[in-house]
């Protein structure tokens, strides 16, 4: 079965709004920084699993949301998953609750210092972005292929 698990920056959409005045997509030195701090939390996921075999814990991955919107999804395809439990814990058979829906909320918070760092890095990239846009004619900027709507 495995999970997704949707992590969306809200706030990071609604600053580039703003600063755009109106939307657009991500330009790649925004996803290049958004792939870099989805990578960091997928590693702290994967740093606070729990380990037997680590065929669970290998399977974590990511991907970006290709929308237009901010964020990228926390996937594991392992059929088992979302019967892992923190050790000592009740299993998911009698009640207890799956180690995913504890940990990755708590590791994708902003009280987690990686999160905050990547709201920072976010927001001042795409004040970079919206600098290089408005320095750009708009008749030399790029235009986003039609096959990735």
């Amino acid at each position: 079965m495995g999970i997704e698990w949707p992590v969306r920056l809200d706030s990071i959409d609604r600053y580039r709004l703003t600063q755009h005045n109106g939307f657009r997509f991500l330009e790649l030195e925004e996803l290049q920084v958004l792939d870099r701090y989805a990578s960091e939390i997928l590693n702290e996921i994967e740093d606070a699993w729990p380990v037997d075999t680590s065929t669970s814990r290998d399977a974590f991955s990511y991907t970006l949301l290709s929308d237009g919107t901010t964020g990228f999804t926390i996937q594991n395809d392992v059929d088992y998953v979302e019967y892992i439990t923190e050790a000592g814990t009740t299993t998911v058979r009698d009640g207890g609750a799956p180690l995913y829906e504890t940990l990755i909320p708590q590791i994708v918070s902003g009280g987690n210092p990686t999160v905050t760092a990547m709201l920072d890095a976010m927001r001042t990239v795409t004040d970079s972005v919206e600098a290089r846009l408005a320095s750009t004619p708009a008749a030399a900027r790029p235009r986003r292929p039609r096959g990735n709507r």
